[in-house]
């Protein structure tokens, strides 16, 4: 009778039809793979809200932002807001979905970060994440840039062309790198979003017209409409810039103090400027003096009648006085 019963209850069980009707998981394989294919050399550490396909797929060491997978946050209490929130909605809490340690995440510097089932989405929505959003290691520290996959195959059958909001932490293995023979900026980090300030737009809508209310708006913008970027995989699997309109695309960062030479890799008609505080530049000879490192902002910008759109792998700065 018991096996009977568990035998209907599985098939009419709202949670269990609904499980056998959704897809999103496939789309982890497609975003697993991409982020294989474009991190497989320096396996940097993915933190994710679904801790299931992404992860498989990825190959890529992974921390789970719910708690699943990880003691710390399995065992944190829920953030005061998320009580706070579920009181004043009425609302009992959702099991395995309302547990986070925001400052424990940012301890662990994850090098990469994606919100919410996959493909993801470009600001967070669970406990974590909304936690740390106005940490100041995630506004300094974390830029996000949106993978365009391209057709990929779909396992339910045919194709299927993905946006991924990935963030990228600019200093972590999936950044820019610093060695002994210079510095290599990966170009798809040029243009991407940096969150000014923490939204929590799901537990606390911004007042209209406040600022948090229009940085969210301008990010709404960025992600929607305004964006002229994007990161896309290269033939081997690495990701490059596509600069798709006549602007300027530019990201902050820090330089040791050297003389290099700065160049496109590959060769692009791109215009490079470098700006900051005591950096002084000659066409491509870049001197950073001053300080054990400083902050500056490289800019690229398309040269005048170039065709678009622009393809770029990396902006490297060779050291000259090793």
């Amino acid at each position: 009778a018991a096996i009977g019963y568990t035998l209907w209850q599985t098939s009419t069980d709202s949670l269990s039809t609904f499980a056998r009707a959704e897809h999103w998981e496939w789309d982890g394989k497609i975003v697993g793979q991409t982020l294989r294919r474009a991190f497989a050399e320096r396996k940097p550490r993915i933190a994710v809200d679904a801790a299931g396909a992404v992860p498989y797929f990825a190959e890529l060491p992974a921390l789970d932002m719910l708690g699943l997978c990880d003691r710390t946050i399995a065992t944190s209490p829920p953030p005061a807001f998320v009580q706070t929130v579920l009181a004043h909605a009425g609302r009992d809490m959702l099991q395995g979905h309302m547990l986070g340690n925001g400052g424990y995440v940012m301890d662990q510097a994850p090098d990469l970060v994606l919100f919410a089932n996959p493909p993801g989405l470009p600001l967070a929505v669970f406990a974590s994440g909304l936690d740390f959003e106005g940490d100041p290691r995630w506004l300094e520290e974390y830029r996000c840039a949106v993978v365009e996959t391209g057709e990929q195959q779909y396992e339910p059958g045919g194709v299927r062309s993905l946006s991924i909001p990935l963030w990228v932490r600019v200093t972590g293995l999936a950044g820019i790198e610093r060695t002994l023979d210079g510095v290599t900026i990966p170009a798809f980090l040029l243009g991407s979003y940096r969150q000014p300030q923490a939204f929590r737009f799901s537990y606390d809508p911004p007042a209209p017209g406040s600022p948090r209310d229009l940085d969210l708006q301008a990010a709404w913008n960025w992600f929607t409409r305004d964006r002229y970027v994007a990161a896309v995989p290269a033939q081997d699997g690495t990701l490059e810039l596509e600069l798709r309109q006549d602007k300027p695309a530019s990201l902050e960062l820090a330089l040791p103090i050297g003389r290099f030479r700065m160049s496109c890799v590959p060769p692009a008609p791109l215009d490079l400027t470098l700006s900051g505080a005591g950096i002084t530049t000659e066409r491509d000879l870049v001197i950073v003096a001053g300080s054990p490192s400083a902050r500056a902002r490289l800019v690229a910008t398309p040269q005048k009648g170039a065709k678009l759109p622009i393809r770029l792998r990396s902006v490297a700065l060779q050291r000259l006085d090793k």
